[in-house]
């Protein structure tokens, strides 16, 4: 099966200390995994994950296609091209208040997003995540 996944972003804004907020295909089974997987880690730190509407969500999981225009400057090409089938990459923007993670299909997201849930599980902050670009699985 072909997934509609061509890339995938999780994008995790800065956001207040007591929720997070998620917007995520929950179709693609590896992402909806990893976001569940998120949500028990934000509560083990005393925060809470709430799904909303792409819109007003804080962490997000889109297709290039639907990568929002205020992203579109700090993430280039060449770092879409470097992205293997099952990789991702971390990606630090805007003064570290800004985390994105680049994936070429859902399995890619998946391993970031659960990537980032270990950081932030081991250090009690997700901004323990460092930048850093993982060309495979």
């Amino acid at each position: 099966m072909v997934s509609r996944f061509t890339f995938l972003l999780v994008f995790l804004a800065g956001f207040s200390h007591a929720q997070v907020t998620i917007w995520a295909d929950s179709t693609a089974a590896p992402v909806l995994f990893a976001v569940q997987k998120l949500n028990r880690v934000s509560v083990q730190q005393g925060q809470k994950l709430i799904v909303k509407e792409k819109e007003k969500a804080t962490v997000w999981v889109v297709s290039q296609a639907d990568l929002p225009k205020s992203l579109t400057a700090f993430i280039t090409e060449k770092e879409w091209a470097a992205i293997q089938p099952e990789g991702y990459a971390h990606r630090w923007i805007k003064n570290k208040t800004q985390l994105v993670i680049l994936a070429k299909d859902a399995l890619g997201a998946q391993y970031g997003v659960l990537e980032l849930a270990e950081y932030w599980q081991i250090n009690g902050t997700y901004k323990s995540c460092p930048t850093k670009l993982r060309i495979r699985s």
